[in-house]
């Protein structure tokens, strides 16, 4: 089990997993939210947000549609809205607490 490690970003305050040697940030929000009226355009900015974002878990992959090859699909949920990038980074001890 990991434990939580916090970080501050221009869009606000984020909570992540600490790991033994790196910091993980999972489903962080990379644009403005995605729906069918705003398809094929340029992503937007993401907007600050309230309070701490969990970034502790993965959020929904693209739609996809069946892989010729097993294990290469998406095996979680997808949606449209999927443009949440995970990033990780060396630990930091004098920080990360």
């Amino acid at each position: 089990m990991a434990d939580a490690v916090r970080t501050t970003t221009p869009l606000g305050d984020v909570a992540g997993l600490r790991r033994d040697r790196h910091c993980a940030f999972l489903g962080l929000r990379f644009a403005a939210p995605l729906d069918a009226s705003v398809r094929f355009r340029p992503a937007g900015s993401a907007l600050p947000h309230a309070g701490v974002y969990e970034a502790t878990h993965f959020r929904a992959s693209s739609l996809q549609g069946e892989h010729r090859i097993a294990g290469f699909a998406a095996s979680g949920p997808t949606a449209e809205d999927c443009l949440y990038p995970c990033t990780r980074r060396q630990r930091m001890p004098a920080h990360d607490r």
